[in-house]
């Protein structure tokens, strides 16, 4: 995982937001925890009120295209509202956003009952079917860092087996793991190309942590959904996949409320969509095990998923 170059002070954030909104006084600024590289903060502005900066510390180009996805997206997703943006310049690349009041779908869900977990999950996968409508970004959905060793690969079979050969993935997971994977990719290359075929847009890190919800007419909605850096296209299965992948038969609390949620909103579902979601979702998984700089919380989260996934689909 690329190391965020946030800044240390709130010198950079005043310096941004007083370009941004020349006529306003910054009252306080908060560091907002969240993204997998970029800087946030939520700030309180005399005359715009809160709003979230986004200081996009790798690229301007990343900058670049989510703010065009979020101005195009706007009125036909519920997204935040873009305020003032520069990606172009020679100093920080960044976007300023109306804050959004609510509460993310992983806080959401320590304390929420059932029945508002339901209307919640029902809620998230109608607004995700609505994302997958949406003319796709032209990028692979295996672009996940610049340098993962599937960068520009194409397919999902190619960026796994890539991964499964990264002598950082190898030390962590082990060769007989990464020989499972590479076993894996060949029992489901033909079944993960099929569904591929269908194209939409992805959001590409569509977590709990990404989903706000708020609570309006008596019922759990999504105000917002957040971090689109890594939007690309491909099939919605992807997104589905991240979004699940922490359910089980045990303690399925977001199923069956989801996925009705996301044919109701006009997704399709392929026979055995929740089987090739996780699957798909291996990728996502596999790749960040290849990230030199990554937390050992992190690190163990992964391992944990990637030993579920090939537990359950073992090779013959």
């Amino acid at each position: 995982m690329a190391q965020s170059s946030a800044p240390q002070s709130g010198t950079e954030v005043g310096f941004l937001l007083a370009r941004a909104f020349p006529r306003d006084r910054l009252l306080n600024v908060t560091p907002l925890v969240g993204g997998r590289s970029n800087a946030m903060f939520r700030a309180r502005l005399s005359h715009a009120g809160d709003v979230v900066l986004r200081i996009f510390t790798r690229s301007a180009a990343e900058g670049r295209r989510e703010v065009e996805l979020l101005q195009r997206l706007r009125g036909r997703i519920v997204v935040p509202e873009v305020l003032a943006s520069d990606a172009g310049g020679k100093t920080s690349a960044f976007v300023v956003y109306r804050y959004v009041e609510g509460t993310t779908f992983k806080e959401f869900k320590k304390t929420a009952g059932l029945q508002a977990i339901a209307e919640a999950s029902f809620a998230t996968g109608a607004a995700l079917a609505e994302i997958g409508k949406q003319p796709p970004v032209e990028t692979t959905p295996f672009r996940v860092e610049p340098d993962c060793p599937g960068w520009g690969t194409a397919t999902w079979s190619g960026f796994l087996n890539a991964c499964a050969g990264d002598p950082i993935f190898r030390q962590r997971a082990g060769t007989n793991t990464a020989r499972a994977v590479r076993l894996l990719v060949e029992r489901w290359s033909a079944q993960v190309a099929d569904v591929s075929q269908r194209r939409g847009l992805i959001h590409g890190d569509f977590s709990r942590s990404n989903v706000v919800l708020h609570h309006a007419s008596g019922t759990w909605r999504v105000a917002a959904i957040l971090d689109w850096e890594f939007a690309c296209g491909g099939s919605p299965l992807f997104d589905i996949g991240h979004f699940l992948r922490y359910e089980s038969k045990q303690r399925d609390s977001l199923e069956p409320h989801f996925s009705d949620g996301f044919v109701s909103g006009g997704g399709v579902l392929p026979h055995d969509w929740h089987r090739l979601s996780r699957i798909l979702d291996l990728a996502a998984i596999a790749g960040g095990l290849t990230k030199a700089h990554l937390p050992e919380p992190a690190q163990a989260e992964l391992l944990k998923l990637l030993a579920a996934t090939l537990r359950a689909y073992p090779s013959p």
